[in-house]
C-alpha cells in the first residue's frame, strides 16, 4: 500500500537535472499540484465513506498512507519549484 506514488516521485525527482532548460518543469509542478488537489479530495471522500465500517487499526493504516502520499507529493512541488529537499 501507497508505494507506486512515492516510487514514481523518486524517479520524477531524479530526473530533475534532465527536465531543466524548457518547460517541462512547469508542466510537472502543474501535474503534481493537480495530482495532490485529486489525492486529497478523493481520499477525503474515502474517509468520509469508511469511517463508520472501519476498524480503527484500518483507519490509522489508512489516515498514515494518506498523510504519507500528500507528503511525498508536496515535498516533490517543492523540490522541483524551489529546489527545497526533504
Amino acid at each position: 500500500m501507497n508505494v507506486s506514488i512515492p516510487n514514481s516521485i523518486q524517479h520524477l525527482r531524479a530526473k530533475k537535472q534532465v527536465l531543466k532548460g524548457n518547460d517541462t518543469p512547469e508542466i510537472v509542478i502543474a501535474s503534481l499540484r493537480l495530482l495532490l488537489s485529486d489525492h486529497d479530495s478523493f481520499s477525503l471522500a474515502i474517509e468520509k465513506k469508511l469511517h463508520p465500517y472501519t476498524a480503527p487499526q484500518k483507519l490509522e493504516q489508512q489516515t498514515a498512507a494518506t498523510e504519507n502520499i500528500h507528503n511525498v507529493i508536496e515535498n516533490a512541488i517543492l523540490y522541483l519549484t524551489v529546489g527545497l529537499d526533504f
